[in-house]
């Protein structure tokens, strides 16, 4: 079995449902501001477009480290290429009880150690693999040795609402130290009131409300892609994550669609008065200088309406030789290779010669 077979097998928190009753839960989530959308991606997207991911109003980006003890095989390229494209980025670690918990976090400490990001790092928790290292006793021991090793990294937890009270601890003093880590909750629905949020939490950071958004329309090569809203406006998103200031919202219409005549009259006004002021300056610019040049001894010039060579049909409206010397030139055209130089030879029409036509000289300059 191929690792990425092995990865695909892992389930949704968002759409896993309990085979129990479960006991009262603390939500569920009263409202959330939808201001702010965050997608999370993983090697299932091989190729991302950050730059039209970010352009389609996603604020930042989760990106999946790993699993079990499984580097992501498209974190190396997604991770620098987000912070590129200006997205603020957090990881995830897929939580895989076939493996030990420190040796997982080891390999994801030193995964991430190099760059910590800008956003949190979450433990998913939501794996049903039935390895020798599945519980909430060993989730512990997999989070309490990220923060040995990285005492400054922001950790938190995602997991499905059913799937955390069923394999949760039923002790309070154990479920209070989870406590201290912010909520990442998958729960796919379209509305926020028939979200409950499971003890010992009485809100969430982050919702996953969806894993069937539209992948192209954030730059990616699958079909869908997870979307969640981060539960806060857009300046709070800035102010958790230290970056700059989101651009403040154009102010609204006026009342009824009311239009302000006085103001777009004083802007028409605006501008007739600056289109008059170029005219006048326009007016005001002397007539460019003019040159003399003389045709070569022997040679006929055909005189066209343009400076280029058109044979059929002909633009050719005359000829010039030695004999019309000295000619006035009144404008130059030279090819960016430089082996065409044109010139026009009359001041009122458009009248042009080859002074040097690929490369041999016709006429030269007095």
């Amino acid at each position: 079995m191929t690792i990425e077979l092995e990865l695909a097998i892992g389930l949704k928190a968002g759409l896993y449902e309990s085979t129990e009753s479960p006991p009262p839960s603390v939500g569920p989530l009263a409202t959330i501001l939808r201001e702010v959308i965050v997608p999370d991606v993983s090697f299932y997207q091989h190729t991302i477009n950050f730059a039209k991911m970010r352009s389609n109003a996603a604020s930042g980006v989760i990106i999946r480290a790993g699993q079990n003890t499984w580097r992501d095989n498209a974190f190396a390229s997604h991770w620098p290429a987000a912070r590129a494209a200006g997205l603020p980025r957090g990881s995830y670690w897929f939580f895989d009880s076939r493996s030990e918990p420190e040796r997982q976090a080891d390999l994801w400490t030193q995964i991430i150690a190099p760059d910590l990001g800008e956003m949190e790092h979450w433990a998913d928790y939501e794996e049903v693999y039935g390895g020798p290292f599945g519980g909430w006793n060993m989730l512990y021991r997999f989070m309490s040795r990220m923060q040995t090793n990285l005492p400054n990294i922001k950790l938190g937890l995602y997991t499905g609402y059913y799937y955390w009270l069923e394999h949760s601890p039923a002790n309070p003093d154990s479920l209070a130290w989870f406590a201290q880590f912010p909520l990442w909750l998958a729960w796919y629905t379209d509305n926020p009131a028939n979200v409950r949020i499971p003890p010992p939490w009485t809100d969430l950071l982050y919702w996953q409300y969806t894993h069937t958004g539209s992948g192209p329309a954030y730059g990616v090569d699958t079909l869908g892609i997870d979307l969640n809203n981060f539960n806060g406006t857009k300046s709070q998103f800035s102010a958790r994550y230290n970056l700059p200031a989101p651009p403040p919202e154009p102010p609204p219409p006026p009342p009824g669609g009311e239009i302000d005549t006085l103001l777009i009259e004083q802007r028409l006004q605006d501008i007739e008065a600056a289109v008059t002021a170029i005219r006048t300056e326009i007016g005001n610019v002397p007539p460019p200088a003019t040159r003399q040049a003389n045709i070569v001894a022997g040679i006929t010039l055909n005189v066209r309406s343009d400076h280029v060579v058109i044979n059929n049909p002909s633009n050719v409206v005359g000829r010039m030789t030695a004999a019309n010397n000295p000619v006035t030139v009144y404008e130059e055209w030279r090819s960016p290779d430089g082996r065409e130089v044109w010139v026009r030879v009359s001041d009122t029409q458009p009248r042009w010669a080859a002074m040097v036509y690929r490369g041999s000289v016709n006429m030269v300059y007095i």
